[in-house]
């Protein structure tokens, strides 16, 4: 039973209508990982036998829980809005009882609201629409209800989502009912939920934030903050519907659709939410490769790339090399000695660059040296000469290539440099060759009859959202374009006149950088 002689700092509001076995996980959570001066308010709304005993039981336990009773089902906001009513803390939370709370949820929760001035704060969750983490949307187009991965639970999930965020925290018009921290003064000026266009819930919490917004109150979304969700046990999915239609049904009546319309669009073009979904989805992947490590020993990979500087095409080499080491392959860049420097510079990162690379001074050198390995790689047109003479050297290894780009299409038809091109496909009749784009598996079929097996891009996107701290919300988005004219396929006119768009849209907000040609070339373009 609750002390009433020490008032809490934070009140904890469950509506309880059967599903024990979701509610048992919910309280002994908030028990257990709530560090605030805290007390659950506990409203069994009708529930049967069996749970309203378990809620008798915890509460004659547990000095820190109270428990409210309505004999007969009212409904869900009627439950919640009785105990917000008979809670006077300084900070109320509406809790879904089928959640799972993490350590320390309520001080990031209450810590959120202090720093961001915000009435209303609202975590990430597995199953909250568009506070869904990794992902909004299943494979048939419905809300996602995002499993834990295997090997972690509610807190380990949260450390990650903490992690990995950037404390950029989205202000917004609307959040999920699922689990709301209110300060004490939102219900001191606006009132409660609405009972009477929303007696079962689905639309009433919607309906309190814009009432909220409208009396000066700011909405946040802690993207620091994970709270698990199981998702409306309470009733089944065809009820669920129904009252969600009806719900959704009372929300236009009272504030019309263009209202709506407006705020479920800023939630779901949210750059900062974004953001974090993807960094949270880049940490997953790294520990299911990390966990996904090769298991053999044997497995050694050599990249040739006889060529220097850092663009593009030798940075996706970099990549694919990076990534298999990340698996456990002993994969290695084998390059000129003197373009070290330039390498040392760019890739000075992670693994040595001695462990990255092989620096070689010679044919001879580096055909040795490509002897140790499984699978020796061509990367460019002019590189499967040298491949020719390891596999003549050492028939057991399996000669690959990774095809970036059409490459007799660089040279005049005819010329030496484009007999080399032309030739590479088929100098060497039981090499692999593998391609990112169906384009280039087509064409070099089309024109050589040789199979290209098609593989994913290695791209890292976590580099394309930028960190949307408060310290540079004014700084201007940059953005950097390659604009090749010499390569028409490459669709640099297209490129432009996107580019142009956004300028004139955007004008002074944006920073554009084009790099891949001489600056002349611009000029032809007209963006100025």
């Amino acid at each position: 039973m609750k002390n009433k002689a020490n008032p809490s700092n934070l009140d904890v509001i469950i509506p309880v209508h059967n599903a024990l076995a979701d509610v048992k996980n919910c309280i002994n959570s908030v028990l257990q990982n709530t560090s605030s001066n805290f007390s659950i308010i506990i409203v069994n709304d009708g529930s049967d036998d069996e749970t309203s005993l378990y809620l008798r039981n915890v509460t004659e336990s547990d000095e820190r829980v109270e428990l409210l009773v309505n004999n007969e089902a009212q409904g869900y906001t009627k439950a919640a809005n009785k105990g917000l009513k008979h809670s006077n803390a300084d900070y109320k939370v509406l809790l879904n009882s089928d959640t799972i709370v993490p350590q320390d949820w309520d001080k990031k929760l209450i810590a959120c609201a202090v720093t961001e001035e915000a009435g209303l704060v609202g975590p990430l969750s597995n199953a909250a629409s568009w506070q869904s983490v990794p992902n909004r949307f299943s494979a048939d187009g419905g809300w996602a209800i995002n499993q834990l991965p295997d090997g972690f639970d509610v807190n380990k999930f949260d450390k990650l989502v903490e992690n990995v965020s950037t404390k950029s925290n989205p202000h917004v018009k609307i959040l999920n009912g699922f689990c709301t921290l209110f300060k004490k003064e939102v219900f001191d000026k606006i009132g409660y939920l609405d009972e009477e266009s929303f007696p079962r819930g689905y639309g009433e919490e919607n309906d309190l934030c814009f009432r909220a917004n409208d009396a000066g109150f700011k909405i946040v979304i802690a993207t620091d903050t994970y709270v698990y969700h199981a998702k409306s046990r309470s009733f089944g999915k065809k009820a669920r519907n129904e009252l969600a239609q009806k719900g959704s049904e009372a929300l236009t009546e009272k504030h019309g659709n263009d209202r709506i319309n407006k705020a479920v669009f800023s939630l779901k073009h949210n750059r900062q939410l974004e953001e974090t979904r993807t960094a949270i989805s880049n940490e997953l992947k790294k520990i299911k490769k990390k966990n996904e490590k090769v298991e053999t020993e044997t497995l050694n990979v050599l990249f040739l790339l006889p060529i220097s500087g850092v663009a593009g095409g030798i940075h996706s080499i970099y990549q694919e090399m990076t990534g298999m080491r990340e698996l456990g392959v002993n994969a290695k860049i084998a390059t000129w000695h003197y373009n070290k420097p330039d390498y040392e510079r760019a890739y000075s990162v992670g693994d040595s660059v001695s462990e990255q690379f092989y620096f070689f001074n010679g044919f001879d050198e580096v055909t040795d040296y490509a002897g140790k390995f499984d699978v020796v790689v061509a990367t460019i047109h002019n590189s499967i000469i040298l491949l020719k003479r390891i596999y003549q050297k050492y028939p057991n290894i399996l000669p690959a290539y990774y095809v970036q780009d059409y490459e007799p299409f660089f040279f005049e038809q005819g010329s030496e440099q484009w007999k080399i091109a032309n030739d590479s496909y088929t100098l060497i009749p039981d090499m692999m060759l593998f391609a990112k784009t169906d384009w280039l598996c087509k064409t070099v079929e089309s024109f050589h009859n040789k199979k290209v097996e098609k593989v994913v891009p290695s791209l890292d996107t976590s580099v394309y959202y930028p960190n949307f701290s408060k310290n540079n919300q004014q700084e201007k988005t940059k953005i950097v374009a390659m604009v090749r004219p010499s390569t028409p396929r490459r669709g640099a006119e297209r490129t432009m006149r996107v580019l142009k768009r956004i300028q004139n849209m955007y004008g002074n907000s944006v920073e554009i950088n084009i790099f891949g040609t001489v600056e002349e070339r611009f000029e032809d373009f007209n963006l100025t």
